[in-house]
């Protein structure tokens, strides 16, 4: 009994992500309206919207000890961006993901020094492209003909990055955030 319970405490892990937290615009708003009437989409469940940098995926306490210093060490200057475009990943011709994309490059340089601090994980990321997520193809995965919807015409701020928890329920994610750093 006794080696089942250290078992369990040393391999305890926990679901994690990097992101910047995003306010809720009434564009964004809208945009969610119009994507919540698409066909097998579902808009994202939490109030809570945000730009992922990095998935850290289940990682044990260690790791979220490095991660958390990762972000504290953040000293970078908060952006401000409007968006470009609505897409969908992997591609159009077979989407999983509906994404609203930021045009400001400056969040790549956020990205490139989250990498810096945590190569490890950088390296299981593939080409870094800010974005929002806006909904999710079911399994049908009609075409839901996204040109009809419209990018918002304006501008959020981005100026925390935190750690997050992200725990799996039947009713969707729900995330906690574990530390965070803000952009000056």
């Amino acid at each position: 009994m006794k080696k089942d319970y250290l078992t369990l405490i040393c391999c305890y892990t926990v679901r994690t992500f990097i992101a910047s937290p995003v306010t809720r615009t009434e564009g964004i708003e809208d945009l969610l309206s119009q994507v919540s009437l698409l066909p097998s989409v579902r808009v994202p469940g939490t109030r809570d919207l945000h730009l992922t940098y990095l998935f850290l995926g289940d990682i044990g306490e260690r790791d979220v000890k490095s991660a958390s210093e990762a972000v504290k060490a953040i000293s970078l200057r908060k952006v401000v961006s409007g968006f470009s475009e609505i897409t969908a990943f992997p591609d159009l011709s077979n989407p999983r993901v509906l994404v609203l994309i930021f045009d400001n490059p400056g969040i790549l340089e956020i990205y490139k020094r989250i990498s810096d601090l945590l190569p490890g994980f950088a390296t299981r990321s593939r080409n870094f492209v800010p974005h929002l997520t806006i909904g999710r193809f079911g399994r049908d995965r009609i075409n839901p003909h996204i040109e009809k919807l419209k990018v918002p015409d304006e501008r959020v701020t981005i100026d925390r990055v935190c750690l997050f928890r992200s725990t799996l329920t039947p009713s969707g994610p729900i995330y906690e955030e574990i530390d965070s750093v803000q952009l000056i």
